[in-house]
């Protein structure tokens, strides 16, 4: 394997977000039609999960957007009717990730969960991921809000404790399965010694909070 960086751009990609300034050296594989995103990246190859004979009925101009980009679509069947289909190398992948039906099922909940298992299994030394937030975003006067009614509650409490906040958390909630397989995916890939990397800014991992370790009245010196 020539290149052994791999960017996996999602359908969330945030729209102040330059997707072609972190491609460099990066082979690209996309989610879905996560390519109207950044139409200015090349990408070499796509993850589109679902069945494709019944989404042609449900959303026709999606499979045909997808299957005019002319890269390798990676799918759950590959019908003969679209040549760019591959079928997805699902016991192979679960076989390399140690994974017996009962788990991987439960953790290849998502498209996206299935590009990073793959990406696992093809031994990538580092894997990007952008757009991969599946949870809702704060808002900077809800965090304040927050953030008054914990000091209210808690006097003395660090700033950390808003996001701890019933309220913030409430509204937080994912808007669609995947995030905690993609959570399982991600330190499988540490523990196999891959460079896993988190843009700032991202919801994953909640990449969008302000760095702190909890429990801590005084961050540690680290």
């Amino acid at each position: 394997m020539a290149t052994k960086s791999v960017l996996i751009i999602g359908c969330a990609l945030l729209g102040k977000k330059d997707a072609a300034a972190v491609t460099r050296g990066n082979a690209v594989w996309g989610i879905n039609d996560s390519f109207m995103l950044c139409p200015t990246v090349k990408f070499d190859r796509i993850y589109a999960m679902d069945d494709w004979q019944r989404d042609k009925g449900i959303d026709p101009a999606y499979i045909k957007r997808i299957a005019d980009r002319g890269v390798p679509v990676y799918t759950s069947v590959a019908y003969k009717e679209w040549p760019c289909l591959k079928e997805y190398p699902l016991k192979r992948v679960l076989a390399m990730l140690e994974l017996d039906t009962t788990l991987g099922a439960r953790i290849l909940e998502n498209t996206v969960c299935y590009a990073i298992a793959h990406a696992i299994a093809l031994s990538f030394e580092c894997i990007v991921l952008l757009g991969m937030s599946f949870d809702k975003p704060y808002s900077d006067i809800g965090l304040r809000r927050a953030g008054a009614r914990m000091q209210k509650k808690y006097p003395g409490a660090p700033d950390w404790f808003k996001y701890y906040d019933r309220t913030i958390c409430s509204k937080r909630f994912s808007v669609e399965p995947g995030s905690t397989g993609v959570t399982f995916l991600i330190g499988m890939a540490h523990a196999r010694g891959i460079d896993v990397k988190i843009p700032l800014g991202e919801h994953l991992l909640n990449f969008d909070r302000d760095l702190f370790f909890y429990g801590f009245q005084n961050q540690p010196s680290l």
